[in-house]
Parts: structure tokens; sequence; C-alpha cells
């Protein structure tokens, strides 16, 4: 259950952060003349060419950064979830160990005194719930 609500979540957070970045990038335009381009993360800019070529190569850079960020994005999320999933697994496992070891008591002081005395008790330690009762019962 926690990994599909995880899931969910992760689907719905890429899709918030696609949004996001499409609606929050830089749309870029060159007007005019004697332009000269150059970007590192963008080795493919021609540095001398037409203004629909550059507008062009520019609108594939900023895609291209995009997908980049959403790619990235989407690795660390998977891992985070998947790290959690582990993490949620070792604590339901140790809280429903914990939770279920009284019984494990009541079974086994329930199994030994079964056909010889029955004024023997349990003597179940703990707070006041279902399971002190049925080990006083």
């Amino acid at each position: 259950m926690f990994l599909m609500a995880g899931v969910v979540l992760l689907v719905i957070i890429y899709f918030l952060a696609a949004r996001t970045l499409k609606e929050g990038t830089p749309e870029f335009r060159v007007f005019g003349s004697n332009v000269r381009l150059g970007n590192i993360s963008c080795p493919d800019l021609p540095s001398v060419a037409s203004l629909d070529e550059i507008n062009s190569a520019i609108g594939r850079c900023l895609r291209n950064q995009r997908e980049q960020a959403l790619h990235t994005f989407l690795n660390s999320s998977v891992l985070a979830l998947l790290g959690l999933t582990v993490v949620a697994f070792a604590f339901g496992y140790a809280m429903a160990g914990r939770v279920l070891s009284p019984l494990g008591r009541i079974t086994r002081t329930a199994q030994r005194v079964a056909g010889s005395d029955l004024h023997r008790r349990i003597e179940l330690g703990g707070p006041d719930d279902e399971l002190k009762e049925l080990a006083d019962t």
C-alpha cells in the first residue's frame, strides 16, 4: 500500500515539475545581426548562423536541458522512493513483531498449562488492551 501511494505521489510530483519547467523556462529569440553564441551545456549552438538556425538551436538546447533536468529528477525520486520503501518495510516489520510478541508469549504459556495446571497465570505486563485481557483470562 505504501509503495502504491509513493508511486502515485512520484507521478504527481513529476508532472507538476514538468509543467513548472515548461512554464518557467524562458524562451529566447534572437533578432538583429552579427550575433555570436557559445554555451558549455549546449555545444551544438552555432557560433555564426542565420537567425532561424540560431533560434531553432536555442529551442533545442532548452528542450534538452529540460529533459535532462526531468530525467535527473525522476532518477533521484525513484531512488528516494526505493530507500523509503526499505525503511518503511523494516519499520513495519519491527512494529508488527513488537505488537505480536505478546501473542507468542500467551500461546507458549497456554500450551504449557493446557492439560495440567489451570491456576497458573500468564501475567502479561503492558497497557490495558485486548492482549492483556486475553492473557489475564
